[in-house]
């Protein structure tokens, strides 16, 4: 039952996360959370084993200011930073391993470019198209990630539908070019083409 509950929190959390959204880039929601924690489970052999992460946010007025990661012993593993610019926008993240930036154009997310720290490299560009003030597509562009960590913090997060998100960086972890078209009904995407 325990389990249960703080899965759903977790999804609960997210849902708040995700429409809270004023306009691209600005996450301000009427509700601030303090912690996402979430219970993985797998098998090991004949052992179902659980780990836990968690997720430790600290707000600065109205906007997000860090998030601590914690590991299933409770020890801080990373911390992401958040920067904004004079519209409240996400301007950077910092996560100690990646540096992405957003550029806006027209009160549009334009383009994210996310470099690694460690040895100055671009390791992905993103660039957005709309087509009546909705996001039409998402070009994608990896260059070589030998040796490249993967994302703690995924930089769409915040900008489209966790889920969407979510297909968009795992589908382009591979090197190369892709585009991502969406489909709307309403305020709701309900169709993703990609297109190498």
């Amino acid at each position: 039952m325990k389990k249960t509950m703080v899965s759903l929190l977790a999804i609960f959390a997210f849902t708040i996360v995700f429409t809270s959204c004023t306009k691209d880039g600005q996450y301000m929601p009427n509700k601030k959370i303090s912690e996402i924690v979430r219970i993985r489970s797998h098998k090991v052999g004949e052992l179902v084993v659980s780990t836990t992460e968690s997720e430790r946010w600290t707000w600065g007025g109205k906007v997000l200011s860090y998030i601590d990661y914690y590991n299933s012993d409770g020890v801080r593993t990373r911390t992401v930073l958040f920067r904004y610019d004079s519209d409240n926008r996400i301007e950077e993240i910092e996560d100690g391993v990646y540096n992405v930036k957003y550029d806006y154009e027209n009160n549009h997310l334009d383009e994210i470019e996310v470099v690694n720290t460690n040895n100055g490299k671009k390791v992905q560009k993103m660039e957005f198209t709309y087509k009546g003030g909705k996001l039409a597509t998402i070009d994608v562009t990896t260059y070589d990630t030998k040796g490249a960590e993967s994302y703690l913090f995924n930089p769409l997060r915040f900008i489209i539908p966790e889920n969407v998100a979510e297909m968009v960086t795992s589908q382009s972890a591979a090197k190369g070019s892709v585009r991502y078209t969406l489909g709307w009904t309403g305020n709701n995407i309900t169709e993703m083409k990609d297109s190498h």
